[in-house]
């Protein structure tokens, strides 16, 4: 699952409301979002992938440093990157016929 983040009027995401707003967004999916194929349910982490913890530990050290400092921290945000499998890594999350 990804989730990409933009503002309805274009404006800058890394306002504290807009991190504020994209944390809470965060902390739904990682703690709410279950999904089920017929036979199972599964929760975030069990089907999160490469996203479970490199790829989005930074955007989320982020988060978390421009809020508790109120965005007056010196962390700079850089384009982070994943590379997911070429192959489908949830091929057991698929019903079985």
């Amino acid at each position: 699952m990804q989730v990409l983040v933009t503002r309805k009027d274009g404006g800058n995401v890394l306002t504290m409301e807009a991190l504020e707003e994209m944390n809470e967004v965060q902390k739904f999916i990682t703690e709410n979002i279950t999904a089920y194929n017929g036979i199972k349910d599964y929760l975030y982490q069990d089907i999160c992938g490469v996203y479970c913890a490199d790829s989005n530990s930074a955007v989320i050290a982020f988060l978390q440093t421009a809020l508790a400092s109120q965005g007056m921290s010196s962390m700079r945000l850089t384009y982070p990157t994943a590379q997911a499998l070429q192959v489908c890594p949830y091929q057991w999350f698929l019903p079985q016929a």
